[in-house]
């Protein structure tokens, strides 16, 4: 599931419900679920999107096309995917107590069950790390939109 959180600007007078942006997107992308919606004056929106879609570029043309049919320009999108830890927590879970254990005995059979208990254990913590990593970011550019990666800190 990836959150596309947009910025836009009202750039007429639009017939749009008392929730605004956030109320009338859904009508064009019904399959679209407004996570947050911020106000910033009378005229600009910030709005988070759950949004599934194949392709990036796909998803972000379509909410470019819904919010200039509201009567809005679209500033900037930041597309953020769901990322689990489950993996790189069971791998560091099997690598932290089987290198421990096999510290301790030297027997290789208690290694391997202490990297099977660590491997487990990693992935039950791991259950809850799930968080939104930025991948992405439109932005307006002289020739259009430009799509930029978002560097990890």
């Amino acid at each position: 599931m990836s959150i596309y959180r947009l910025s836009a600007r009202r750039h007429t007078y639009p017939r749009l419900e008392d929730g605004g942006l956030a109320a009338s997107i859904n009508w064009l992308i019904p399959d679209a679920a407004v996570t947050t919606n911020e106000r910033q004056d009378s005229l600009r929106e910030n709005l988070s999107l759950q949004l599934e879609r194949d392709d990036y570029l796909q998803a972000a043309n379509e909410i470019t096309e819904a919010v200039q049919r509201l009567g809005y320009d679209l500033l900037g999108i930041e597309i953020s995917e769901l990322v689990n830890q489950e993996v790189r927590a069971m791998i560091f879970g099997a690598a932290t107590l089987s290198g421990a254990a096999h510290s301790k005995v030297r027997n290789p059979w208690l290694t391997a069950f202490a990297a099977l208990a660590g491997g487990y254990l990693g992935n039950r913590a791991a259950a809850q790390l799930r968080r939104y990593e930025v991948l992405y970011r439109f932005s307006p550019s002289p020739s259009g939109w430009t799509l930029a990666p978002v560097e990890a800190p």
